[in-house]
Parts: structure tokens; sequence; C-alpha cells
């Protein structure tokens, strides 16, 4: 009793929503007022005297318990109970009725009634009621929870077939327990035959060596061990795969095994990719990792034999160990800056070797990034550029020690221009001048001859003239913008060459000025009046042939003449050709030379064009 008064407490301790189905307002009131009068009952009632009314309120009232009288006009409990099941079938349903017989009343029980109460013995109602709506709310949770298991089961069942990966479990009389499809489909795969659960995990088609390993794993999961191994199939491709074994334990006791296998083929395809790069990186390339603040971490041979130092003393240390102090602050802050922001630095160290010699490497630091996007290990992969560096500090060296030579042969041009200006003012302008002065001294002793000594003086005059403009046409800079470097040459050949008495054909056909810059322009010129210089003075051709061409991503400039050409052993330039080579070699260009005796001399001026990009 104190149970059920303790049950009844909890039941009732929320509004209870109760439906009457009774055409006696009398009886209807008599159970509200017993019900009322139970203290431990908070009832809303709501009252239905005909089939309408009882329909309309089981939809707007939404009621927890039904309390029906069994006879009521064109209708009665059976009807009423039939439709209350159709509609709502876990709502309690109790007869409270007069006299009926025990046979109607275990039929109507039977029915799906869940109790039937006289009215004149109405004071099992309240327990009647609890009984009630306990019963079918446990039922309510009964079936909730089965649903939930039933969803539960529904969705491992989706779980382990809606993947690759195969699943399945054994009895420790090797039984198969439950498998997935894909366990399934590759037994039959394998043997061609189907395993159903209660039946041998072993089914016919498997091979001597793989049943007595997999009995080996089943036993150790039977012996309470957990673990995990990697099996490769000799199949087309190759085949691997990731076996986990568990124990299943029913107490303490192993009862079976699940088993779990995964495809990893291609995971470990990646991992020899990975690993086939990495050797490939460590037989060819100078690699090191180090932690985000700098330490090493890594080293591999190649790192160890140009630095001379061994793994053990590089390991812990940071790269100032083989800092050589070649390199700024500004240089090492950059580097240090620019991977700290998580972007790569690529460039070229000069590194100090164990032994205090150099060495330079050419580097590339890849920042690894972590989930938050900050570097927490830095990749070094460098090459040894030491024999290129060498030869590039050779090479330089040998240029500048050209430059010199160059600059020396200029210098010793300069004298010689000098020195020929000298002989050219003293022989030619000199004497002009001092002959007019002396002939206009004796005109002073000679009045009656000064009208020709006159005429004679201006004559004097022009001549030392036209020797001064000589002069200085070989000395000034042409002015390419008023005179085109086309014109230019046109003239160099007349006054020089033409004047000379030589016979001169020039094309231009195929030359396009405007693809020269101003310094390329004077180079040409003064390596045509070079070579105009040396064809007067050493060639005693009778004629010369010139061309001027912008092809491809060169300007060409073709000097031959029918001369005498270059004598016997005469293999050393002379100084205006060295001059002219070191000229166009500031600019990138070449000046090759052709002779030999008594076939005349052809020289060959190429430059790349300052916008080889604007031919067509």
């Amino acid at each position: 009793m104190k149970n059920q008064r303790v049950a009844l407490e909890d039941a009732m301790k929320d509004q209870l929503k109760i439906l009457l189905l009774e055409d006696s307002v009398y009886d209807a009131e008599e159970i509200m007022r017993r019900l009322q009068l139970n203290e431990k009952f908070n009832c809303e009632f709501r009252l239905a005297t005909g089939k309408d009314a009882y329909i309309k309120a089981l939809e707007e009232f939404s009621p927890e318990i039904i309390l029906s009288d069994h006879s009521l006009p064109q209708f009665d409990s059976k009807e009423a109970l039939s439709i209350a099941r159709q509609r709502f079938p876990d709502i309690p349903f109790i007869m409270v009725t007069g006299t009926i017989s025990d046979e109607f009343a275990i039929e109507m029980i039977k029915t799906g009634a869940d109790d039937y109460i006289l009215k004149d013995r109405m004071t099992r109602l309240p327990a009647a009621i609890v009984a009630s709506v306990q019963k079918r709310r446990a039922e309510q949770e009964k079936k909730m929870m089965e649903q939930e298991r039933e969803f539960g089961r529904n969705n491992l069942h989706a779980l382990i077939n809606n993947t690759n990966d195969l699943v399945w479990s054994v009895d420790r009389n090797f039984r198969l327990i439950i498998s997935n499809n894909a366990f399934d489909r590759m037994i039959r795969a394998l043997t061609g035959q189907t395993v159903e659960s209660g039946n041998s995990i072993f089914p016919e088609g498997f091979g001597h060596e793989q049943l007595s390993r997999f009995y080996e794993y089943y036993e150790r999961a039977f012996a309470g061990e957990s673990f995990t191994v990697i099996e490769y199939a000799d199949l087309p491709g190759g085949h691997w795969s990731e076996i986990s074994i568990n124990p299943i334990f029913n107490g303490d006791v192993v009862s079976g095994a699940s088993c779990f296998s995964r495809d990893i083929t291609q995971r470990k395809i990646a991992e020899k990719e990975i690993a086939d790069y990495k050797n490939a990186i460590d037989q060819a390339s100078i690699v090191s990792i180090t932690d985000e603040k700098g330490v090493i971490t890594y080293v591999n041979d190649h790192f160890c034999k140009i630095s001379g130092y061994s793994a053990a003393d590089l390991l812990g240390s940071d790269h100032r160990i083989v800092n050589s102090g070649y390199h700024t602050e500004a240089t090492m802050e950059n580097l240090w800056t620019t991977i700290a922001q998580g972007k790569t630095w690529a460039g070229e160290l000069r590194n100090k070797a164990s032994d205090g010699s150099f060495y330079w490497v050419d580097v590339t630091i890849i920042p690894f990034m972590d989930h938050k996007r900050k570097p927490f290990k830095y990749l070094t992969i460098g090459t040894d550029i030491t024999k290129r560096k060498t030869m590039e500090q050779e090479m330089m060296t040998q240029k500048i020690q050209e430059q010199r030579k160059i600059g020396r042969a200029i210098i010793k041009t300069q004298e010689k221009e000098r020195n020929h200006l000298g002989q050219e003012l003293h022989d030619n302008v000199n004497q002009i001048l001092a002959g007019t002065k002396l002939m206009l001294s004796a005109a002073l002793a000679e009045p009656e001859n000064i009208p020709e000594v006159l005429l004679a003086s201006l004559n004097n005059i022009e001549k030392a003239i036209q020797e001064n403009r000589k002069i200085a046409q070989g000395l000034v800079v042409p002015d390419f913008e008023t005179i085109p470097l086309k014109e230019q040459i046109m003239h160099l050949t007349d006054d020089m060459l033409k004047r000379a008495g030589i016979y001169v054909i020039t094309d231009t056909t195929g030359f396009r000025e405007e693809l020269l810059d101003d310094e390329q322009r004077l180079a040409i010129y003064r390596a045509a009046q070079e070579q105009y210089t040396n064809i007067i003075k050493h060639a005693e051709a009778g004629f010369v042939y010139i061309l001027l061409s912008t092809t491809g991503d060169n300007f060409k400039m073709l000097i031959f003449d029918n001369g005498k050409g270059q004598a016997e052993g005469a293999k050393t330039p002379g100084i205006g050709l060295r001059n002219m080579r070191g000229r166009l070699g500031l600019l990138n260009g070449t000046a090759k030379v052709e002779a030999s005796p008594g076939t005349g001399f052809t020289l060959e001026i190429v430059i790349p064009l300052a916008d080889a990009s604007s031919i067509g």
C-alpha cells in the first residue's frame, strides 16, 4: 500500500486530463467529485455525452485517460474503445458503468480496455486510474526504448555495411558471429563461397599458410590480446591490409574476437613514393631539418660530408655551427623573417666546414605549418655550388684582368690618337698657318704683292679650316637624333673610303635602326670608323661591301674588302681591333674576323638588340 501511494503521488503530481464519456450528468459529477476529493489528484475534466462530442474531445482535448460508461444513446463503450484505439492506441481506457457481465468485461479487456469499475464500487477508481496510467507509461517507455535500440541497430548495420572496410567477429569455436557486406564480398571473391553466421570462419578455398596465420591471430585474441598487423597479398598491382583484432569479453571471460581490416594499398604506395622522394633528395641534395627555434633535428649524409661534422656534432646545434660570417646581418635577418612568416626562402649561402674551408650552397628553406598556420619545423634542401662559385670568381678575376688590359689598350689608343692629332696639327695645320705668316710678313716688305699674298693666305686659311674639321669629325661623338646612324655611316663612307678612291656597295635593306639604343649606335659607328681607317692604311683595297641588318634577336654589320688580307703568322689582333672588341663586349657584342693572304678581309660585328621583342 505504501508503494502504491508513492506511485500514485508520483503519477498524479502533474495535472491529469480526464475525458468522461457519460450520458448521466449526475454520474459524471459523482466521478469528478470523488477524484477531486482525493488531494493526490490534480485533474482537468472534459465531459462528452455522445459520439460526436467524444470524437471532438479526442481531437481537441488530448486526454491522458478515458473513463467511459458502457451504454449511451446510439453509442456504447465497445465502439468508444475502438475509436480510441484507432486514433490514440496508448491512451488508458477504463469502463465506469453499472452492471455488466464478466464475459463482456473480459472481452473488453482483451479488446484493449485497461480496467472496469462498477459505479456502486468506485472506491477503487483512483487506484485503477494510477495503475492504468503507470501501465501505459511503462509500455510507452518500453516501446521508445525498443525503437531507440532498433534505431541503433539500424544505424550500426548501415555503418558497417556502407564501408569498404571488412568487419567480422568470431566465437571461440571459430564460427562466424556477424560480418558486413564488404567481408562477405571478399570471402566470395577468394573462395567462391558464402560464410553464414554460425558456420566455420575457415571455408574451403583458403591456403594452408593463410589458415594457419589467421588461426594464430584468433588464438592471440582469445588469450586477451589486442593487436594490429600489416599484411601484403601478392595480387596484381599488390594489395596491403591493416588488420586489427580485439578480444570480445563477456564479463571477465573472452567469448570471441572482433576483427577489422582496412585496405591501405594507396597509403603504402604513397608512403613508398615519399620514401623514394626522400631517398632521391638525400642522394642528390644537402638536407637538414630544424625545429621552430632553428635547432637541428635531422641531417643527411651529404650535409655531414660537405660540412665535415658528424651527425652527433650537428644534432642539437643550430646552423651557426657552419656560419662563415660572410653574409650581412640584414641578409640573415631577412632569411629568418621570411621563413617565420611561413614563406619559402631561396638563396645562396657561403658556409664554413669543420676544417675551416668554405663551401657554397644554393638552398631552399621550406616552413612546415601547424594547424594554427605557425611554422613548427623547417626543411632545408641545398645543392653544392662551390665549383660554380669558384668558376664565377675566376671568370670575374679574368674579366677584371681583361678590362684592365682593355683599359691599357684604350689608353695606348688614346695616346696614339693624341700623337696622330699632334702630327696632323703640326704637319698640316701648323705648316699652313706658318706659311701664311711668312707670306704676310713678306707682303709688308713688298706692298705691290699684297693682293696676291692676301688671296694665297685666304686659300691657306680655308685649307686649315678643312683640316681642323676633318680632325674634329674623327673625335666628336655623332648626334644620332639629328642625323640617323644609317646616314652617319654613309657620310663616313663618303668622307673616308670613297675619297680614297675605293668603290663601295652599301646594303641596308634589312636594317631597322629604331631597335638600337644610342650606346649601340655609337659602338657601331666607332667600329666602322676603325675598320675604314684600317682599310685605307693597310688593305690596298679597291672594293668594299658593307651590310647593316637586324634579324632575329641581333644586329649585324659586315664589312668586306678585297685587299691583300692578313699576312701569314699575324695572329695577334692590333690595338684597334682589341679596343673595338672591348667596347662591343660591354654591350654583349662580338667582333669576328676572317682573313688570309690575297683573299681580302671580313669583319663581322654582332650585337644583341636592345628590344628584340619588337621585331616582326
